[in-house]
């Protein structure tokens, strides 16, 4: 599995759609992860981490099948965790918006490529490292292809 990297584009773009604080998904080609609160004023590296906290908790809170396949019945409960860990998305940009209303803070995440296709496996299980393809190196410490 490859090490997710920042990218500044899919960042600018989750910023272009937070701060339209639509509570939607964008209908971009990315994969992409919403996330809302009811307060403000908290710090954007505090509200990122409960946002992807939250995303990556799916998995324990509603488990995925052993084959770590995405069907129609688990992809409402754990479509943020599999987007997170969906095997080719390896470049990720966020954003944090402030916004009026019920939903003051709008946390949006985009990846490249996106992920959540259903009848797909989230990742192939094997030993570490088992897939790095040129130019990525395995980085044993990590257990992942930079």
């Amino acid at each position: 599995m490859a090490k997710m990297v920042w990218d500044d584009g899919l960042g600018k773009s989750a910023q272009d759609w937070a701060s339209k604080c639509q509570i939607q998904h964008s209908g971009t080609d990315f994969g992409e992860n919403l996330y809302f609160f009811s307060w403000h004023d908290f710090p954007n590296k505090e509200v990122l981490e409960k946002s992807c906290n939250a995303w990556w908790s799916e998995l324990a809170e509603f488990g995925i099948n052993k084959d770590i396949w995405l069907d129609d019945n688990n992809l409402s409960k754990v479509g943020h965790w599999t987007q997170m860990a969906w095997f080719n998305s390896v470049q990720i940009g966020c954003a944090v918006a402030n916004c009026e209303g019920e939903w003051q803070t709008y946390v949006v995440c985009h990846y490249n490529t996106g992920g959540n296709y259903v009848w797909m496996s989230a990742y192939k299980s094997g030993p570490i490292c088992s897939e790095c393809e040129a130019p990525r190196k395995c980085n044993k410490s990590s257990g992942l292809c930079e």
